[in-house]
């Protein structure tokens, strides 16, 4: 498989969702400088915020700053894949009735889907998303299942929110 081929793919939104994925990047960013701005007129002031607490934290304990950091990014990342998955399964709203949101502590994100009519020609359209993100080298970092559940047991599944 060629460089091309891995990390792109006309079946992912990918060039649908540039512009959302940038302005969720930036503002996350927006978010972040206004508090480094926050956190410099408060040192001034010989009051502390949360970042500056976190920095200093970051400076005592290096290594738990790092992991911090680590669970924030893994967050940003999160949310951006699910947005991914989100609008694949809305394009898919012919036959999806509803998927729901777990994520696992390796990272994983988890989707229980339930189907409208569950076929084989269903289950098939539902796993082209997988076989499409597993070409992307992020799969490896942060895998995502798409499990197809019956409305009977949905309920019994255990899952953080409804996405559709």
């Amino acid at each position: 498989m060629t460089s091309a081929q891995q990390h792109t793919s006309p079946n992912l939104p990918l060039h649908d969702n540039f512009d959302l994925i940038l302005k969720l990047l930036g503002n996350h960013i927006d978010d972040f400088k206004k508090s480094i701005d926050l956190t410099g007129l408060m040192s001034q002031l010989g009051s502390d915020t949360e970042l500056g607490r976190q920095i200093k934290q970051m400076v005592e304990d290096p290594l738990n700053g790092i992991n911090d950091n680590r669970k924030k990014i893994d967050a940003v990342n999160h949310d951006i894949i699910n947005l991914f998955v989100t609008n694949y399964l809305r394009n898919l709203d012919d036959i999806v009735e509803q998927a729901h949101l777990k994520v696992l502590p390796n990272s994983k994100l988890y989707y229980s889907i339930i189907l409208k009519e569950d076929t084989f020609e269903n289950r098939l359209r539902i796993s082209q998303f997988t076989t499409d993100y597993n070409n992307f080298e992020i799969s490896d970092t942060y895998p995502v299942t798409l499990q197809i559940t019956p409305l009977s047991v949905v309920s019994s599944v255990e899952h953080e929110r409804q996405v559709i």
